[in-house]
């Protein structure tokens, strides 16, 4: 923890690019439910201040908060 913390402090763009290299669900289709809404796209990506970058009829999103689930192609 104190390692992210200093990474965050001093080197936030290596803690992020950490981050989204263990994040498996970038580039897969995903399922995010916010309150009652049901949003389905592509994960695209994780911004600078890490909200989700969703593809979704051909415009960017970026998703602040919600329950994210892979769907994965069968």
């Amino acid at each position: 923890l104190e390692e992210n913390l200093t990474l965050l402090r001093y080197n936030p763009k290596e803690l992020l690019d950490s981050w989204r290299n263990k994040c498996k669900m970038i580039g897969g289709k995903v399922k995010i439910t916010q309150d009652k809404e049901v949003i389905v796209g592509k994960f695209i990506d994780i911004d600078e201040n890490g909200y989700l970058i969703l593809l979704r009829n051909k415009v960017e999103e970026k998703i602040h908060y919600g329950d994210v689930v892979s769907l994965r192609e069968q």
